[in-house]
């Protein structure tokens, strides 16, 4: 289909159209996992 023809676009992040929710969560955990363990030894918190 032609990018002209197109009148709009669905963006279902949370899972609710689609099952991608559990995708989404584990994509969250490993970006902020290393993020908060990095900072988390910065700042000598356990």
């Amino acid at each position: 289909m032609a990018l002209t023809k197109m009148k709009g676009v669905i963006f279902d992040l949370d899972g609710v159209i689609t099952g991608t929710a559990r995708v989404h969560a584990l994509a969250w955990e490993s970006m902020f996992n290393g993020f908060l363990k990095k900072n988390a030894e910065k700042e000598n918190i356990p």
